[in-house]
């Protein structure tokens, strides 16, 4: 009986002391079309087709833009679900965009852009607890995520619609400015035509300005 325990210790040491097995997780992201730009959770990752590893599971902000293909007005005309007489109607009333490439008329198709949360769920034998068991095992194992994103046709619209989107991408994708404090009091000083003092620091109970950076107290 004893000698069952020692290779039992023994096995579990073995485990221990050899090579542990790590895990791998990635998501892939496609889209229809492709080579559109994405952000996850507001960081640019690159363009559709892209994988990048992830560490943990949850809910993800995905944001998907396109700016749109070329492609011949016979392609167009069966993307948009016109006829040639109404897709030429629409060129010459300029809903659409077109360009001459190695002499052919082309289409821009533009997409709608897409922003969605997706949420990334372990597999079961990567759930809390379970994952060091995972993590010590020897062995790669992999977790990949396959998330593939439709784009819908923009179609053809006015030109103050296409400026009223390009202004609100514009306002997703910049980014947004830290305030000046000194721009800021200008401002006020302008607003109000007259100089807006700041606020006097509060006083100590002996009558001295308090110090303006924080007091850092060693614990009793």
């Amino acid at each position: 009986m004893r000698g069952y325990h020692c290779l039992a210790i023994l096995a579990l040491a073995a485990v221990c002391m050899g090579p542990t097995g790590c895990v791998q997780r990635t998501i892939t992201i496609t889209s229809d079309p492709p080579h559109a730009i994405v952000w996850l959770n507001d960081e640019e990752i690159g363009r559709t087709p892209v994988t990048v590893p992830f560490t943990f599971y949850g809910k993800y902000d995905v944001r998907i833009v396109h700016e749109g293909q070329w492609m011949s007005r016979d392609e167009a005309a069966q993307v948009l679900d016109v006829s040639g007489a109404e897709l030429k109607a629409l060129i010459e009333d300029g809903h659409l965009d077109t360009r001459a490439i190695e002499g052919e008329q082309m289409v821009l198709i533009r997409y709608l852009p897409l922003s969605t949360a997706v949420r990334a769920n372990a597999p079961v034998w990567d759930m809390p607890g379970l994952d060091l068991l995972a993590e010590i095992t020897p062995g790669r194992k992999r977790v990949e995520l396959d998330w593939h994103f439709e784009l819908d046709k923009a179609g053809p619209v006015d030109e103050e619609v296409l400026i009223w989107h390009a202004r609100q991408m514009r306002a997703l994708v910049a980014p947004r400015p830290v305030p000046d404090e000194d721009a800021v009091e200008d401002e006020a000083k302008t607003e109000t035509g007259r100089h807006v003092p700041a606020p006097a620091p509060p006083a100590d109970a002996a009558g001295d300005a308090a110090p303006a950076g924080p007091i850092n107290a060693s614990p009793r």
